[in-house]
């Protein structure tokens, strides 16, 4: 082995255990990188959910269940923060509820630590509370698997339509020339996930329309049910949010 590849190998373990020491040193009320902690004042900002989901802990300073995920969320906010397919779409948060009754009692919180989802667009009265494991793993598998129950996350809304029209036996190449002209107009995100729509859309006229929507979906589909790794998992979970506004039916496609 390579002298370079030696200490670089040495020095990423010599990381892992340094994080995972500092995690476990965490007290519940300690900041968290990559974790907004709430108050009454930045609520409104840090709980909005017009834009993004929020997944929300709720604890008290001297709950012992409190401290021993307090580890587990340091390494939750770490993946957030290394991972923009999920920070982009959800907040991560905490709340001092022993501090804040008011914030406890706008989410019916009945305990401590109380962990809720709630989607985007959602209100307090949606909240989710998270049943699993209280596990850095555990919490991280739930977020992905509500993600993936939100399958418009990358859908860009006028695209969608020239695509259900598409699906509908439209012009294909009229439609397809309206989505480029679009797409070259957008920008950020929406320019992004525009591009991927234009593939799919060129791949649809090229390749038999909904018969290879539908054989695309059920390939991509069967490849996460397989297992793949995260990055892979979110972008194949981004295919398929485009892939299944073409129709509604073959969002439902098995």
């Amino acid at each position: 082995m390579r002298p370079s590849i030696f200490f670089t190998l040495v020095f990423a373990l010599w990381a892992a255990v340094a994080g995972l020491a500092s995690a476990n040193g965490k007290k519940p009320e300690d900041p968290i990188a990559g974790v907004v902690e709430v108050d009454l004042e930045n609520m409104a900002a840090a709980l909005d959910t017009s834009t993004k989901a929020v997944l929300v802990e709720f604890y008290a300073p001297w709950c012992g269940h409190c401290k021993q995920i307090a580890p587990e969320m340091v390494l939750v906010g770490a993946t957030f923060l290394q991972d923009p397919a999920l920070s982009e779409r959800v907040t991560l948060a905490k709340i001092d509820a022993d501090k804040w009754h008011e914030l406890g009692s706008i989410y019916d919180v009945p305990g401590y630590p109380t962990i809720l989802w709630v989607p985007r667009g959602g209100k307090p009265t949606d909240a989710k509370k998270y049943e699993g494991k209280r596990t850095a793993t555990g919490i991280l598998e739930f977020v992905r698997e509500e993600i993936r129950a939100l399958d418009g996350y990358a859908r860009v809304s006028e695209l969608t339509d020239i695509a259900t029209k598409m699906a509908s036996g439209g012009d294909a190449a009229a439609l397809l020339a309206s989505a480029k002209e679009f797409t070259a107009a957008a920008d950020g995100t929406a320019k992004t996930n525009a591009e991927l729509y234009v593939r799919y859309m060129e791949k649809f006229v090229a390749k038999g329309g909904m018969e290879y929507v539908d054989k695309e979906i059920r390939r991509l589909k069967k490849l996460i049910a397989d297992g793949v790794s995260n990055a892979k998992q979110n972008e194949f979970d981004r295919r398929l949010s485009v892939l299944t506004s073409f129709s509604i039916s073959s969002d439902d496609d098995e």
